[in-house]
């Protein structure tokens, strides 16, 4: 191929294979080779020839492989490559063009197997019909009609029915997850937790239908939205929408994962609307360790996407992140303008020890971990360093604005649900003629499986302690003495939590959690 020779410019083979890696839709890839898929799970794709049996790690990014005939056959896509090419230069050479092709994403059937009872599909043990019991999201979950009905969402949402006798009073909630055409490929069901039989244990209800995953929820479309509000689950664009919501929103769930074949489809589905400065995209990613490293991949396939001459890598290891951006030849004049426009923004984070800013002639990149970076202490009006820098990088590198909201508790259904709780004040001394039925109370020792803290409703009050209330069917009596924190209902006074996140605006909360 034409250029140098590894040894005379290393790093620009590097840069190559970074590109390969991360672009090469590995498993449209292995289906025109002549692979069968055998296997599909959330997080792995497993291909069969005559001689290999590759399996996929699709939830990495970039996506990972091994060979389970062969146990040094293994690592990224170039190296599989590699192993199966003549020599490097000619690796380089066809990885490349694969990587620019514009039929990379394929529909990969998966080898049909014989089906029994066992292994019936679930799609047939479920009828689908238009959305007339919302029992789950309006009592569990907080959601209005008024959320269900809008032009957002109207339409868009489901029952989903066993397939069985009295299968009419167990009304699933069924989010479609569309192809870009607006046509239902799979559903992903919803509904209050269940107890396990096996495990006695209380499991959460999901259930995905089928294996075509890589497709997303998303709301009405509508012409020239204002902003793109992008968010992990279908129930927390909904709460979104309840809290800060508007009718020019278009709303996109991931459904609780994010992997390069969504990544592809997002920006397939979103293209069309970010060409100009109108629209800007909003992530509601969790305000969690994943929810960030959410963000930093969703900004990665962004860069990627909607920049030709710029190669964006995000590599992440047990909460440590490595993000990048290289330079290829013909841009490289433009790092250095680059690098001012984002020194402002960084060096804040560089002089906290929070980020390690390395800058060389083809490369920016931020080394962190995750955990640090949310822990950021912030003063109350200040923006968060982690959002400035996502916005500062966007602004730099994209035709259209990213901005960060994070919810105050672990999601934004989470919030929604404080928001329509009581709202309880500390008192400040613990006195027993003052407490009454319905107060607030947290514990001093340990009681029972009840810890330090636990915060429980008071039910009865008599001469020696109270009656306290922890949950259906969970009631103990207390002496006063164990009684730690006393909280009455508050008034109308609105009380914000310290550790607020990368908010917008103030949101009222409990003191303390309650």
């Amino acid at each position: 191929m034409n250029g140098p020779n590894y040894i005379d410019d290393p790093q620009h083979y590097k840069t190559l294979i970074s590109k390969i890696n991360s672009e090469v839709h590995f498993s449209g890839f292995l289906h025109r080779s002549g692979y069968t898929l055998i296997k599909k799970s959330a997080n792995s794709l497993e291909f069969q020839n005559s001689k290999d049996r590759i399996v996929l790690h699709t939830g990495r990014d970039p996506v990972t492989y091994f060979n389970r005939n062969d146990s040094l056959d293994k690592g990224l896509f170039f190296k599989f490559l590699l192993k199966r090419s003549n020599n490097f230069y000619e690796a380089v050479r066809e990885g490349l063009k694969i990587a620019n092709s514009s039929a990379q994403i394929v529909s990969i059937p998966l080898k049909k197997r014989q089906t029994t009872s066992k292994n019936k599909p679930l799609e047939l043990s479920f009828t689908i019909a238009p959305l007339e019991n919302p029992s789950y999201l309006l009592h569990q979950r907080g959601i209005t009609m008024a959320t269900l009905k809008s032009v957002n969402f109207c339409g868009r949402i489901y029952n989903a029915y066993p397939n069985k006798k009295n299968g009419r009073k167990i009304a699933n909630i069924a989010f479609p997850k569309y192809d870009l055409a607006g046509n239902p490929q799979n559903y992903i069901l919803f509904n209050k937790a269940y107890r396990s039989k096996n495990e006695n244990k209380l499991r959460k209800f999901r259930l995905v239908l089928n294996r075509k995953d890589h497709f997303l929820f998303y709301s009405a479309p509508i012409k020239d939205p204002s902003a793109i509000v992008v968010g992990e689950s279908a129930v927390d664009l909904l709460s979104y929408h309840q809290l800060h919501g508007s009718p020019q929103h278009f709303y996109v769930s991931f459904s609780g994962n994010v992997y390069a074949q969504k990544l592809v489809f997002f920006n397939q589905l979103t293209a069309p609307y970010l060409g100009s400065k109108k629209t800007i995209l909003k992530s509601i990613m969790d305000n969690d360790r994943k929810g960030f490293e959410f963000d930093i991949k969703l900004l990665t396939s962004l860069l990627n996407f909607h920049n030709q001459d710029l190669q964006a890598e995000a590599l992440f290891r047990r909460g440590d992140v490595n993000f990048s951006i290289n330079y290829f030849d013909d841009s490289r004049n433009k790092l250095r303008t680059h690098v001012h426009s984002l020194a402002e923004t960084t060096t804040a984070l560089e002089q906290g020890g929070w980020v390690q800013w390395i800058k060389t002639d083809d490369k920016i990149s931020w080394k962190f971990n995750i955990q640090k970076v949310m822990n950021v202490p912030i003063k109350k009006g200040e923006t968060h360093p982690f959002k400035a820098l996502i916005e500062t990088i966007s602004t730099i590198y994209l035709p259209f604005h990213i901005t960060i909201h994070k919810s105050i508790g672990k999601d934004w259904n989470d919030d929604l649900l404080n928001s329509q709780k009581k709202k309880f004040q500390e008192r400040e001394a613990c006195k027993p003629n003052s407490m009454e039925v319905g107060d607030k109370v947290t514990l001093k020792y340990s009681v029972g499986h009840h810890n330090p803290d636990s915060i429980g409703t008071i039910v009865a009050i008599n001469q020696d302690g109270i009656s306290c209330q922890f949950g259906p069917g969970d009631t103990i009596t207390l002496p006063f003495g164990h009684i730690k924190g006393h909280f009455k209902q508050a008034s109308v006074e609105k009380i914000t939590r310290r550790n607020n996140l990368l908010r917008e605006q103030d949101a009222p909360s409990l003191n303390r959690g309650l």
